[in-house]
């Protein structure tokens, strides 16, 4: 059974930028079992909606790792691997137009 919740915005009125990275739009977006599930159809797992989460605050590529690294039980992933999957999710995110590269 799915589990919904209500919506809730995730907002960037400004596009304020956040170290490399910031929120390119205001999305609403809901909880739907362990996933969360955007208005515009886009879902992300628990891992990359923290990716997301983090870029609404100042913050760069290196302290997403790091954060992730500390909140995460990733001992038993290579180093590598886990910075090329974080470089893969954020990849998506800008892909999707959730998140843009402060240039």
């Amino acid at each position: 059974m799915l589990e919904f919740s209500i919506y809730t915005y995730i907002c960037n009125h400004k596009e304020r930028t956040v170290g490399s990275l910031y929120i390119s739009n205001c999305l609403k977006v809901r909880r739907v079992g362990k996933g969360y599930l955007f208005e515009n159809g886009i879902g992300l797992n628990e891992t990359a909606y923290r990716i997301y989460e983090m870029c609404q605050n100042k913050i760069g590529k290196e302290d997403i790792i790091k954060k992730l690294e500390s909140e995460y039980d990733v001992a038993h992933i290579n180093k590598e691997t886990l910075i090329d999957d974080i470089n893969e999710c954020i990849s998506e995110l800008l892909e999707a137009g959730l998140i843009r590269v402060d240039s």
